[in-house]
């Protein structure tokens, strides 16, 4: 496999006509288009977009779209600020990924779906550091020995190039690869692609389940605002309006704030008894 580094040429004028867009994995934020538009007037457009060339002298968008739209819809120049690169598809599309996380403030569910493809990416390009994979076998002393020699992991060479702990670059793969498929398009336009928390206990829920949490957040007529909210009507639960919910915390808040440290451990303890707290 070709494992190069993508070649770029110099940055020349565009013709915007010439400019394929296809196959985007981030649907373009109209705001942060408007935010673009402002910039450019004030001060022009800083940083080319980069494209490839396809068939009939042509090239396809691989990194930009937002300042491309931008440009597009002032209507003010017939051509932008572009950098060929040349590359297979898996460095086009791991180029247009790191762009998007390292650039823009992506929202959770995007920022999730941009480092999931990228594992998918890494590890056809990197199968050396796929968890399982062989050491290399190298020849020492007339014996063989198992070589220290590792590709760095997905998440940690991730973490380095996007400034994200290695952590959180587990975690956002976790919830893409948890979630149904077929509810991904839907969730990219929800506001529960906003909160990693939602995200995160939908995740948790099995397929079935997700596609009917995803369903009572979607209904016409008194859509749930929360994934908890929607499970507790599928398990025939009782759902807390808000008011009665924050006006019964700040009373638990306020017997815990007055009770002693005797009597809050063995709240606790009661807690991790019955399953509602988790051992640490």
């Amino acid at each position: 496999m070709n494992k190069r580094a993508p070649e770029f040429d110099a940055v020349i004028d565009l013709p915007l006509e010439l400019i394929e867009i296809s196959d985007r994995l981030r649907r373009v934020d109209p705001a942060h288009v408007e935010g673009l538009k402002q910039s450019i007037e004030a001060g022009g457009l800083s940083t080319p977009v980069v494209v490839t060339p396809v068939e009939g002298e042509r090239f396809r968008l691989v990194a930009g779209a937002h300042r491309l739209a931008a440009v597009k819809s002032l209507r003010t120049t017939e051509t932008i600020p572009a950098r060929i690169v040349r590359g297979d598809d898996l460095q086009l599309r791991l180029l247009e990924i790191d762009e998007n996380l390292i650039r823009h403030e992506l929202r959770p569910w995007d920022r999730a779906v941009f480092l999931a493809r990228r594992k998918e990416i890494y590890d056809a390009l990197h199968p050396e550091a796929t968890p399982g994979a062989k050491g290399r076998q190298v020849i020492e002393k007339g014996q063989t020995v198992n070589s220290a020699i590792w590709a760095k992991s997905f998440s940690q060479d991730t973490a380095e190039r996007v400034g994200l702990s290695d952590r959180s670059v587990r975690l956002a793969v976790s919830i893409v690869t948890r979630i149904d498929p077929s509810l991904h398009d839907v969730i990219a336009g929800l506001p529960l692609a906003d909160n990693q928390s939602e995200l995160e206990a939908l995740a948790k829920q099995g397929p079935e389940r997700q596609a009917d949490v995803v369903r009572l957040l979607t209904r016409d007529t008194d859509p749930l605002p929360r994934v908890r909210d929607a499970v507790a009507v599928l398990e025939n639960r009782r759902v807390t309006p808000a008011a009665e919910r924050d006006k019964a915390y700040q009373q638990l808040l306020g017997f815990w704030n007055r009770s002693p440290m005797a009597a809050r451990r063995l709240f606790i303890h009661h807690l991790r008894d019955t399953g509602q707290l988790p051992d640490t």
